[in-house]
């Protein structure tokens, strides 16, 4: 247990180091190894860092934090390219064939952005006028 100087961490923070959405970090804390929560009150939930960082220590001896999203276009970035691309939120999910609200929880970070969703927005913002592709160079 922390002692009284110790900074608890919130979960978002912990979601934030993690790299991983809401969802994963539920499923973290479940499982054979779950995440280091203590329950402060009953929606007051903390993690202690140096339970943390142990419970990390075992996770990269144990093969590591398994996140299939890793290396995939993050909210921010999709919200960039559809900002750059003069689209809303409507517009692109009306392209997508997919609802606003879920383009707008992709890109607070509550749903992780797949490989067929970022591929569809590249091909979109790609195919409008105005976009110029970069050159490779050769």
């Amino acid at each position: 247990m922390a002692d009284a100087g110790t900074t608890w961490l919130t979960l978002d923070e912990v979601r934030g180091r993690l790299n991983v959405t809401r969802r994963q970090l539920r499923r973290l804390r479940q499982g054979p190894d779950p995440l280091p929560v203590v329950p402060l009150t009953r929606k007051l939930q903390r993690v202690d860092p140096r339970a943390f960082d142990e419970w990390l220590a075992r996770r990269a001896v144990a093969g590591g934090i398994e996140n299939p999203y890793h290396g995939a276009m993050t909210g921010t970035e999709l919200r960039r390219l559809r900002r750059a691309a003069g689209l809303t939120q409507k517009q692109l999910a009306a392209k997508l064939q997919m609802h606003h609200h879920y383009v707008a929880s992709l890109e607070r970070g509550e749903a992780a952005v797949r490989e067929v969703v970022r591929l569809a927005v590249l091909k979109i913002v790609e195919s409008l006028p105005g976009h110029h592709p970069k050159r490779r160079s050769p």
